[in-house]
Formats: C-alpha cells, structure tokens, sequence
C-alpha cells in the first residue's frame, strides 16, 4: 500500500495515469516512475493545494480517493472510465471527460477511515466544495451509511442502505441543500435494499436523517423499504406503498414503511402519486408548496393514515373520514364491460346508433347501414289480406269465426272483458275441487249460519298469531328503536362502547418488557367486553372499530428513557403487536395513540405499556393524574 499526492501543476489536465503527476509526499517532488509497474488496488491517491492541475482520472481499481477538507484542490477530477474502489472523499468538482458518456465507480469493503465518530460505515465523504455532474453512478456493495451533500446517480447492487442518522462530513454544502443527502440523478436498487437491518433506530438522532431524492427516476427492484426513523423527499414519482406492482419487481407483496414524508415541486404543478386502492402509512406528511399529491387516475380510494396532522401547502385531494385518516375520491365514473356498462365516455352524434365493432370485442356508435326503396307488396297468409300496395292501400284483416282465427268484434272484446280469469262451469264438482265448503259438509250448520262476522276479530294479513307471540309482544317496549343489536345501536350513536382507565398508580412498573396494563376502573362498558381480571377488551360483533389509548410513566429522569404504548390482539392464539403509539421521555409524559381497525366477534384487544427507566418508575393512575392511562373503543362500522 503506497500513498500518492497530486502535484501536477498548469492549467493543462493531467492523465493520472501518468506517475510524473505524483509525490509520495504532500507538495514533494514529482516521482519519475511508479513503485511498482502501475498503480495497485491498494493505493490511497490525495489531492490538495500543492497542486493545481486538473487531474483526469483512467486508473481502474485503487484503494481511495481522497480530497482534502482544508487545503482546497479547486481544479477538478475528470473521469473517462469506470473505477472501483473502497472510499472517495470529495471537496472538489467531480465530471466526465471529454468524449466519455459515462462512468460507474463501484463500492465495495467500507474503509475504517471512512466510519464517523460513531464507527458507523460509508463509502463516500463529501466536503463542502462537492459536486458531481454528469452520468456518474455510485454503486454501492455493502451495508453503509449516506453521507449528507450530492450525489448523482446511485446503484444500490448488492448490501443495504441503512436510513439511519451518521455524523456528517461537512454542515454546509455548496452543490446541495444543507442537511440532505441530496440525490440529484437516478436511485435505483438493482440489488440491494433500504433497510434498517438489525439497528435498532434512535428516535433523537435518526428523526434527523434527511433525503432528497431530487429526481424522477426512481426505480425499486427490493420488496420491502424501511426508511426507519428518517425524513424522505420525492418529486414526480409514484410513492412506494405497501402493496404497489410499481416495486419489487412487480409483485402486490411489496412493503414500505415510512417514517416522515415530504412532497417537494421543482417547477410548480409537480405531483407524486398513490396507485389506487393503497394505503400510506406514515408519522407524519408535508407537501410544499407547488407540489401535489393525487391518487391513480382510476380506481378506487387511496387512503392516507398519519400519526400527526399532514402540512399541506401544496394540492391535494383527500378528505377527513375520522381523526388522522384521509381518503380520496373514486375516479372510475365509467361502468366497466365486466361490471355491465359499454366502458364508453361519451356518446355519439346525431343519427348514430349503438354497434359490435368489426372486431366484435366492443360496443361502438356509428351510422346507420342498412338497404333503401319503397315497399310494394306484402306476401299475405289468413286472416292477413291483401297483395300489392296502391295509393289508397289493401292490407287487411278478416274477421274471426268459430273456425278461423281473425280479427275480434268490439262485442266479443265486451265480453271477454266480463268473464273473471280462469273462471269455470259453476257445478257441483267444479264448487267441491275449488276448496269450497259445502252444506253436506257442516255438523252445525246452524251455528255457523248464526255467527255475526262484525264480531269476529279480524284476522291480521300477515297471518294468524302463533303460540307465544302475544308473550313476546308484551316484552317489546314501547316506541322501541329497531336496532338489530347493541352493537348497531352503539354504531349509530357513534359514542363509546367501552371505555376504562387506570383507577389506582402502579409502583415499580415493569422495565425493559412491553407489559399488559392492568386498567381496573372500567367508566363505561356498553356490552360488557369488558375482561376485569385479564384486562382486555372482547369484540362484540364484527365491525370497524376505532381505539384510542394512552398511558404515562412517572419517574423517566432523562430524554434518553422512553415510555411507549402498543395495541395488541389476541385472535384466539395470545396476543401480539398489531399498532403503537406516540413515544414519551418525560416523567408523566403521555404517549398516546389511536387506530382504526377492522375485529371479528371474539377478537380481543389490550393495552401494552413498554419503559426503559429501571424497576423504581410507577404508571400512573386516575387518583395521581386521571386518564393518563386509559382505552376508549367504539363501534363506527358494521
């Protein structure tokens, strides 16, 4: 391993290539020959004011590229040819070469000297003075942290991208936006993935963590994205949402999960796009002015669920349908062939009619076809008349006989008119076959003779009242709702069903572990779901419920502990974790949360409470800080 400082002079470009442009030393003198036949893959090349040459780079493999962060080379890197490489620290203008369309500079094996000051890895360091234009791709092999400053194209081949907060090399960027890594040409994954691995994320820090993805070309081979804890910036793309064919290599199992999301414009009227029938999830979303957020042009609803209220001062077209859930509006006016309609917007002009195209796969309007010219004669057949058509005509009926069907006499219709359908001969056997009852038939005709019908109750049109029917009458209240159940009752109102809270402090609340609060004061409880001695919830019936929950811990001491609350449901095989809330870092801080989720019969939900603070912190109840740890279901569907 050699080091090798740049001290070629003039304002003529140098090749790199060339060893006389060399020193082993800062501001030595130029070596004659290389070490060596060439340079090897485990050179460190360095540039710094002791040169001022624009160098232009051919060297295919080395150890790093190093630019200095205080004594500033300003002449500039030009590329004409692919390189790899293990670090590149850029403070200096990075192009191509005349005659050079493109070039990769391939990552692999993070150097120790590139880890921050919390050994955390990464490929490239930009100073102040970093810029890179033209088609210049960085592809990254192997895990590694981003840098803040520009980047042109990046290639994630193989490895992950951690999203998570690194010490930057430099606060202030000439060529990006302060505090970005700030991609300005294509992201793409060809390989490798946007994820969290097994870090485990640091709210303070990593909250902090931004990216610009200041391009339209966003291409996504991976099935999951995890941005974690840190703030993403798009323009001009579809929005990577769980279940989205656009990722993933087209599959619907792609998953996203996104912390903070801001939609940025760079010309007014840019938008980002949510395919139909998907839901983003996110803590919280922004979209700045000029920029627009839109569902697909057709489908169904897009559905936006945040954890804080959306910055919106851009356009957007989604609507509040319960606290923190926004929805768009359905944009297929058009019935579709398979659902019965002719998949057709607009009708045709005067004259057209409906058609099977020439294809015979859809419907279409077009002009009327078809033959012309007079009529002249009719072929006739009984009891039609007639023959060849004249000025005064000859088409005819004859009249009906009992033998000959014809044309009927206005008396016959008279008739006809008077006699009951299905009506028949009025005898004896036809009386009995009707189901009448005849006298011959009677054992007390007398008294049935002798029976006022005035008096007689009249039988209900529904039908006669069977055994125990009058009993269940006299149960119904009066002016009773008809409400199919409590559930539908609770649903219309759209009030609590069951709410209950922490009535009493718990001293020395579990540390370290998510633990299932003991709520004890149950305030209200509609349809008695409510467990007191396993302190859960028990869905009534199935339906769209909503729940609101929060607790507090009394006794965190620094920011650095934290009280978290979760939901969790237990579908017949225990509980598990199925959506969390806020985070607290203050003693009595309340972390709250609310979701909408669907439950079936049965399921049940509870309230889990995680702290780090040690065994001597309390959760507390109503008789120290009432309702600071409590749940709230109600029904708001069926």
């Amino acid at each position: 391993m050699t080091d090798f400082y740049w001290v070629a002079t003039g304002t003529t470009a140098t090749d790199a290539a060339a060893a006389g442009g060399w020193s082993t030393s800062s501001g030595g003198s130029a070596q004659s020959s290389w070490p060596g036949s060439s340079p090897t893959t485990t050179d460190n090349f360095y540039f710094d004011a002791n040169s001022n040459a624009p160098c232009i780079w051919g060297i295919a493999s080395v150890e790093s590229i190093v630019c200095s962060l205080t004594s500033l080379f300003t002449a500039g890197i030009q590329l004409k040819g692919n390189v790899a490489l293990k670090g590149l620290q850029l403070n200096t203008p990075l192009t191509l070469n005349s005659g050079t369309a493109s070039s990769t500079l391939t990552f692999s094996s993070p150097l120790s000297g590139f880890r921050d000051s919390a050994s955390k890895d990464r490929f490239v360091l930009n100073g102040q003075k970093a810029n890179v234009t033209g088609d210049i791709t960085y592809k990254f092999q192997g895990n590694v942290y981003l840098d803040d400053g520009p980047y042109q194209k990046i290639d994630l081949n193989s490895g992950i991208l951690l999203p998570g907060y690194n010490v930057p090399t430099s606060t202030v960027h000439d060529n990006a936006d302060d505090g970005f890594a700030h991609v300005k040409g294509a992201f793409i994954t060809s390989g490798g993935t946007v994820s969290r691995s097994t870090v485990v994320p640091n709210r303070a820090l990593d909250s902090a963590k931004k990216f610009k993805i200041d391009t339209t070309t966003f291409t996504y081979a991976h099935t999951s994205f995890d941005a974690m804890l840190s703030q993403w910036w798009f323009r001009g793309i579809t929005l990577p949402v769980s279940g989205s064919t656009t990722y993933g290599g087209g599959s619907p199992a792609f998953q996203a999960k996104h912390h903070s999301i801001v939609i940025f414009a760079s010309s007014a009227g840019d938008k980002v796009t949510i395919t139909s029938g998907l839901t983003l999830d996110c803590y919280d979303l922004e979209i700045r002015a000029g920029a627009r957020l839109v569902s697909s042009s057709n489908g169904d609803p897009v559905t936006i669920r945040t954890q804080k209220l959306p910055t919106i001062n851009g356009g957007w077209s989604f609507e509040p349908v319960a606290s923190f859930e926004f929805v768009s509006p359905r944009n297929n006016p058009v019935l579709p062939i398979v659902r019965g309609g002719t998949g057709l917007k607009t009708i045709g002009t005067a004259g057209q009619v409906l058609k099977v195209n020439s294809s015979a796969n859809a419907l279409e309007y077009g002009a009327v076809s078809g033959g012309s010219g007079t009529v002249t004669s009719v072929a006739t057949s009984a009891p039609i008349t007639g023959g060849t058509i004249t000025a005064t005509g000859t088409i005819g009926i004859s009249a009906a006989t009992t033998s000959a069907a014809g044309s009927m006499s206005s008396a016959d219709k008279t008739k006809l008119d008077g006699i009951e359908a299905s009506a028949d001969v009025t005898d004896a056997t036809n009386v009995a076959a009707a189901g009448a009852l005849m006298d011959s038939e009677l054992t007390d005709l007398a008294g049935v003779k002798g029976v006022t019908i005035s008096t007689l109750q009249v039988k209900p049109s529904e039908g006669a009242f069977a055994n125990g029917d009058k009993t269940k009458l006299d149960g119904i209240a009066a002016n009773a709702t008809a409400y199919a159940d409590a559930n539908a009752q609770q649903a219309s109102l759209g009030v609590a069903l069951t709410t209950v809270t922490l009535g009493t402090t718990v001293s020395g609340f579990t540390s370290g572990a998510y633990t299932i609060a003991p709520l004890n004061n149950v305030v209200k409880d509609v349809t008695s779901a409510w467990d007191g001695s396993g302190y859960y919830f028990t869905a009534p019936a199935d339906g769209i419920y909503h729940v609101t929950f929060n607790a507090s811990i009394q006794g965190l001491t620094t920011l650095s502990h934290v009280a978290i609350t979760r939901l969790y449901k237990d579908t017949g095989s225990g509980f598990n974790f199925i959506a969390s809330g806020s985070t607290a870092r203050q003693s009595g801080a309340v972390a709250v949360g609310n979701v909408t989720l669907a439950l079936n019969t049965g399921d049940k939900l509870a309230l889990y409470v995680y702290h780090d603070g040690g065994s001597s912190k309390n959760l507390l109840g109503d008789n120290i800080a009432p309702n600071y740890t409590m749940m709230s279901i109600r029904m708001v569907g069926l």
